[in-house]
């Protein structure tokens, strides 16, 4: 029974490998924050898309830094920053992570 189960694990760690995604920095450029909560309510809408890790927004540089599955388009993340309020957002760059 405990060959089995071990042999059950290994199978299932080996298949899970080949099914993980990559993760990408993402850079964007936002549009139309005017306050620090500006830049908490994008931060949080970002931080509800499927597939992403991490959210850091600045409202001084006018920018957010995500760390995302590469499974995760521009476009969702740009809808993400609209639902949020009255701004704007476009993906400046993508970088794979290393």
């Amino acid at each position: 029974m405990k060959k089995v189960i071990g042999t059950m694990l290994v199978a299932l760690l080996f298949l899970t490998a080949g099914n993980a995604l990559a993760v990408q920095q993402v850079m964007m450029d936002i549009q139309g924050m005017t306050c620090d909560l500006c830049s908490l309510a994008i931060k949080k809408s970002l931080g509800k898309v499927a597939g992403v890790k991490s959210v850091k927004v600045s409202f001084e540089d006018k920018k957010a830094r995500l760390a995302v599955d590469d499974a995760v388009t521009d476009k969702t993340l740009e809808e993400a920053v609209r639902k949020a309020g009255a701004y704007t957002g476009k993906v400046i760059e993508r970088k794979q992570e290393r």
